[in-house]
């Protein structure tokens, strides 16, 4: 039997060079995602090119699963309306449907804590970003590029699919607007 997290007892941290030692051994059975965290995020980071963040629960000294972030745009079909409002081509380009956005580049669950909900947890870790960014700059999406086995996992977490995939396409361009509030 698998035992939700309890968020009470979680950090999500910044990746530093003192994490070293216990990502070696993360693995989420995906060679991209565990090669990623242990060869490039972190020269990435160092470079501003992302920032990846692991979960952490307090009774395990090793990350349970991490979230690499970076600012992006995502191509939104030419007929999609956001709240009612057309998103058209607009003279000299402003938008060419190019939609500004936080992007996730990596989230990977160790394979020995799948289905405790860190995946969920991170990606509302996620959005709490983009509502902080979006508070000086405006953020409205976050975006990613799902394996097509995860995609029905994003869409219960109110992803869209941002347009129809290409066949031999490996990832589907999934999106979820962030709401400004009003202030």
């Amino acid at each position: 039997m698998t035992f939700k997290l309890n968020f009470n007892d979680v950090t999500i941290v910044k990746l530093t060079d003192e994490h070293k030692g216990v990502i070696e051994s993360f693995s989420c059975g995906n060679e991209d995602e565990d090669l990623f965290l242990k060869n490039d995020a972190l020269g990435n980071q160092n470079i501003g090119l992302s920032q990846t963040f692991l979960l952490f629960e307090e009774k395990n000294s090793a990350p349970v699963a991490y979230i690499t972030l970076s600012i992006g745009s995502f191509k939104l079909d030419k007929d999609e309306a956001i709240e009612g409002i057309q998103i058209r081509e607009k003279q000299y380009h402003i938008y060419s449907n190019n939609m500004p956005c936080l992007f996730i580049g990596k989230l990977a669950t160790d394979k020995n804590e799948s289905g405790r909900g860190a995946a969920s947890h991170l990606v509302n870790f996620a959005v709490s970003r983009a509502v902080e960014i979006s508070k000086h700059i405006p953020v409205p999406f976050i975006a990613l590029d799902a394996y097509s086995d995860k995609v029905d996992f994003y869409k219960k977490l109110n992803f869209r699919i941002a347009f129809t995939p290409q066949k031999d396409s490996s990832t589907i361009t999934m999106y979820v607007y962030i709401k400004p509030s009003v202030v």
